[in-house]
């Protein structure tokens, strides 16, 4: 095994970095697109149900009002996971920022904090 240079080295954990962050926006962007069809669809669901709820007779009312309240539920659970996915991402951004921020403030050229005291790691 070929040993590296200190900047080969830090060349070669950045693109390591970025491919870890390029899966992690595309798997990201599965699941937005996973969740988006899934609330698109219960949408649709519920609409459909909610039309034929209009042309049943009273007793097919009660039955098709229970089933586009139920569509309904699953429209909206399905638009909070999609905020939620979105949300998740939107802390994963802020947590890398300041995992980056952090490391690259406090620690010096050899592990060492910058104001010449050894780290308590």
């Amino acid at each position: 095994m070929a040993r590296r240079g200190f900047f080969a080295e830090l060349q070669h954990q950045n693109q390591l970095a970025a491919k870890r962050q390029a899966q992690a926006e595309r798997e990201y962007a599965r699941a937005n697109a996973a969740a988006q069809r899934q609330a698109e669809q219960a949408r649709r669901q519920s609409e459909r149900a909610a039309a034929q709820f209009a042309r049943a007779s009273s007793a097919e009312q009660k039955a098709a009002e229970r089933e586009a309240k139920r569509l309904h539920e699953e429209a909206r659970l399905a638009e909070v996971a999609l905020l939620d996915a979105q949300l998740a991402e939107t802390y994963d951004e802020i947590d890398s920022i300041l995992t980056a921020t952090l490391t690259g403030r406090l620690r010096g050229p050899r592990g060492a904090a910058r104001d010449g005291r050894a780290s308590a790691v």
